[in-house]
């Protein structure tokens, strides 16, 4: 894997893997055009995304000098938030439906779209803490070379 590319394997280490934080924040702000088929098009299904994250994070563990304990926890990690974020990813199509059900409505009940606010809030609140868990367990395997010579990569990315 190409050295550019590994920073996009760092964002898929905490997030993309888990499939669920970017989900959630989309939901939770109603978004049709990364909801609909078009999203889905451009990026594929669920299984073949973490697959391919999966792919790129174990890259990305060679690259930093990971041993294959290393990996194998920080693939645990992973695959245990994503496991978190797909139940409370399960709860965000009705959350959607009834967005649009009080939006819809003759008259929009502003207590409701407060409630509903609040809701959506609370799931953000709870896909941030598996994320932040995430940060935490994998920085708890990985030594602090390696969580730097992560934090190189991003930076040379992004320009920081």
């Amino acid at each position: 894997m190409s050295r550019r590319l590994l920073p996009f394997a760092i964002i898929g280490l905490v997030g993309a893997t888990t499939l669920g934080v970017t989900t959630i924040g989309v939901a939770v702000a109603g978004s049709r055009a990364l909801r609909g088929p078009m999203f889905h098009h451009m990026h594929g299904d669920r299984a073949d995304h973490q697959a391919h994250a999966k792919a790129m994070i174990q890259d990305l563990l060679g690259e930093v000098g990971a041993t294959a304990e290393q990996s194998a926890q920080v693939g645990s990690i992973l695959d245990g938030a994503h496991t978190e974020l797909e139940l409370l990813h399960g709860g965000l199509e009705d959350h959607h439906d009834q967005l649009k059900a009080v939006f819809t409505a003759e008259t929009v009940d502003a207590a409701a779209v407060e409630e509903l606010r609040l809701e959506g809030l609370e799931g953000f609140d709870q896909a941030t803490r598996i994320f932040s868990g995430v940060l935490l367990d994998v920085s708890a395997v990985l030594d602090a070379e390696q969580r730097a010579e992560l934090v190189a990569l991003a930076e040379e990315l992004h320009g920081d």
